[in-house]
């Protein structure tokens, strides 16, 4: 799909009549939300989540006497009704209690959806997307585009204009496209990759140095996710405290640790005596 096709169906999609429908018949599938906090660097998530949490009071401040956010964007795909456009107006709707919300439904087939889902927060309109996702949408979308790499881009379709759909540099779609043909998905977990095209996420492919570094992380999912969560609380203090005071910290944590240790080796050792 070419961007000028995108930025059609977007137009189209956005100038469908709204209707209202049940927000408990409406699916979150996490293939459509781009907006995944886990693409982003540790030191970064804490805000992003603090903003997104602003940004979701916001909406529902607006909510009184009955009064509706923009529609959301909703895909009909098989019968069931996904949601492509209003995470957070969601969200808002759910904190005010709202049954029913304005929608604009559109039949769609699962191609059509996961493309509008990757383009249609990257217009900077509404909270902007961090720039490792943009750079994740865009890459998802050059996959959908190329077919993994196995094809050049269309007639008619430019790096300069994907670059400006997705907020994303000349020079970084370029890379990217050098880089899908090499791209093996077996080479790569599920959690590696996108939820919805199951193509590996480019902050990994990128480069093999995000692999070697945390090859020893825990091959279990849960335990991989919090050890992130906690990456980011660290992230957080060093944020707000700076970087020489945490590593203060840290070596006072440091040696009251080697200090213990070296005391239960000499109790051990005593004991031991103490038994001759």
């Amino acid at each position: 799909m070419a961007t000028e096709r995108l930025e059609s169906l977007l137009a189209e999609w956005r100038a469908i009549e709204p209707q209202q429908a049940t927000l408990g018949h409406i699916e979150q599938a996490e293939a459509y939300q781009p907006r995944n906090n886990r693409l982003a660097p540790y030191k970064d998530r804490g805000r992003l989540e603090d903003a997104s949490e602003a940004h979701v009071a916001d909406l529902a401040s607006k909510l009184g006497d009955g009064r509706d956010l923009d529609p959301l964007l909703v895909a009909r795909i098989d019968g069931t009704l996904y949601l492509i456009d209003g995470h957070h107006r969601m969200k808002a709707y759910r904190r005010a209690g709202r049954q029913s919300v304005p929608v604009r439904i559109r039949d769609s087939t699962l191609a059509d959806a996961l493309t509008a889902s990757k383009a249609v927060n990257c217009d900077g309109v509404k909270l902007p997307m961090h720039a490792e996702q943009r750079r994740e949408a865009a890459w998802q979308y050059l996959a959908m585009l190329t077919m993994q790499g196995r094809r050049d881009l269309p007639e008619g379709e430019s790096q300069r204009g994907i670059g400006r759909t997705f907020g994303v540099g000349k020079d970084t779609i370029g890379a990217m496209l050098r880089k899908l043909p090499k791209v093996n998905p077996g080479d790569y977990s599920a959690d590696a990759c996108d939820p919805g095209t199951d193509w590996p996420q480019w902050r990994i492919v990128k480069g093999n140095a995000w692999r070697d570094a945390f090859a020893d992380v825990p091959e279990d999912l849960r335990e991989r996710h919090k050890d992130e969560r906690r990456a980011a609380k660290l992230a957080r203090l060093i944020d707000s405290d700076g970087l020489d005071a945490f590593l203060r910290s840290l070596r006072l944590l440091e040696v009251e640790a080697v200090t213990t240790a070296a005391d239960r080796l000499a109790e051990a050792g005593g004991s031991e005596g103490d038994d001759y």
